[in-house]
């Protein structure tokens, strides 16, 4: 079966990145949430691991659980769930631990691939 491909794009400005090309306002979604995560880091994973802790948020996206899956809005929506991210929370974390790496790293673009359920973060210089 053929998966679906999407991406977005990121440059690195001075202390972080800039969206410069999409093709899926879903990963625009995790982008903002990823962004989220920097400023509330301890706090979201301690809070995602939790299974007593059903929804939180930062300044603009919002999560939920349901069950084993995540999912995350953006609260400037209109409708937040229209083009919100879904997945399981161990992809999330595995997504989160990959942002961390290239975080360290800061490539000059950022590469976000979205094939169905999964997502790659891919770095170059």
């Amino acid at each position: 079966m053929l998966k679906t491909k999407k991406y977005l794009k990121l440059k690195k400005i001075k202390n972080g990145y800039r969206c410069v090309e999409f093709s899926d306002q879903v990963l625009i979604t995790l982008y903002m949430f990823l962004d989220d995560y920097c400023c509330f880091k301890i706090l979201f994973r301690e809070y995602i691991n939790d299974p007593a802790i059903e929804k939180g948020g930062g300044n603009i996206t919002h999560w939920e659980k349901e069950e084993n899956k995540i999912i995350i809005t953006f609260d400037l929506d209109d409708d937040p769930y229209k083009d919100a991210f879904e997945t399981t929370i161990e992809e999330l974390i595995r997504i989160l631990d990959h942002w961390d790496e290239l975080s360290k790293k800061m490539p000059e673009k950022i590469i976000m691939t979205r094939y169905d359920d999964t997502v790659i973060l891919e770095g170059k210089d």
